[in-house]
């Protein structure tokens, strides 16, 4: 009877309530998922609907067993810790479980505690990559097991097929401690943008057969078209850029820009190179500087920022 006098209690601050909001595994050691999993129940009288569950740390990946809840249905949020990301010693997860009684109602949100204290054993460094590039770029990782009977590292895969792992040889170190090198790579050909991705590592250990590290690419475009020189130098009043597009692609000009009244350009020839020739006017004054916008039709939707700089005896 308890329970159920605990749960009408607790509906008054919201319908969706749970027997047990906190949960503490005590102590953990780092390496396997940790799996924390919350009953909730519906004690109001009208249909909800579960919007969304934040945990407030990409380590904490949640999951709801059912996303509309009649009177009285159950339904399991489950919360799984990727032990590897957060620091050793006591740690404490927020769970906020965002839901809707009916649209012309504002959110609700029911708050859960997951807390556990990690005893670091196995470890991956860095236990999460994060790497902003433009071509390809390789970034060390070390998987190190403090136990008396560490576990190796038998292949690494990813989520991405533009990103590819090699696997030393593992090893103990002048300090005692196993571990194993991982060299992972970031292709070329991931398209531009922000990736969320997952290495995930094999081991030989039954109890943990994988250990999975969250991989965040930032891949920016390539510089597709080019100035030669980068900066124009108009000495006595005038010079000229080359423009170069990469893959020898051709080349078109939409217009260009001048932020100097007396500076101007215009852009001649077709294809892969296109000649800008500069003129700076003798209303520039003796020295200056300027800057040239070149926006190009062709690569669609780009534009070159060119530095004119002038002097004159």
């Amino acid at each position: 009877m308890l329970p159920i006098l605990l749960l009408l209690a607790a509906a008054a601050d919201g319908p969706l309530v749970s027997p047990v909001p906190a949960l503490d595994r005590g102590e953990v050691r780092t390496g396997p998922p940790l799996v924390f999993a919350f009953e909730v129940l519906n004690a109001g009288g009208g249909l909800l609907t579960v919007r969304g569950v934040d945990t407030g740390c990409n380590c904490a990946t949640p999951e709801v067993s059912a996303n509309t809840l009649a009177p009285g249905q159950r339904a399991t949020v489950t919360v799984r810790v990727n032990t590897l990301t957060p620091s050793a010693g006591a740690n404490r997860w927020r769970i906020g479980v965002c839901y809707r009684t009916s649209e012309v109602e504002p959110d609700r949100t029911l708050e859960l505690t997951a807390a556990a204290t990690l005893v670091r054993e196995v470890a991956v460094t860095p236990p999460g990559v994060a790497v902003s590039t433009a071509g390809t770029v390789t970034l060390p990782l070390t998987v190190t097991d403090r136990r008396g009977k560490p576990l190796t590292v038998t292949g690494a895969t990813a989520t991405s097929p533009h990103l590819t792992a090699t696997v030393a040889a593992g090893a103990v170190g002048p300090d005692g401690v196993w571990s194993q090198a991982v060299a992972l790579t970031v292709g070329v050909g991931l398209p531009p943008g922000r990736h969320a991705e997952t290495l995930v590592l094999a081991t030989t250990d039954p109890t943990m057969p994988e250990l999975r590290v969250p991989v965040t690419v930032d891949k920016r475009s390539p510089q597709e078209v080019r100035a030669y020189p980068p900066v124009a130098t108009a000495a006595g009043g005038s010079a000229t850029v080359q423009l170069r597009r990469a893959g020898n692609k051709s080349l078109a000009v939409a217009a260009v820009e001048s932020d100097h009244p007396a500076v101007t350009a215009t852009a001649e020839g077709s294809g892969p190179t296109l000649t800008l020739r500069v003129a700076v006017g003798t209303a520039a004054g003796t020295t200056g500087e300027a800057v040239l916008r070149v926006r190009l039709s062709d690569p669609a939707g780009h534009t070159l920022t060119v530095p004119v700089r002038w002097g004159r005896p």
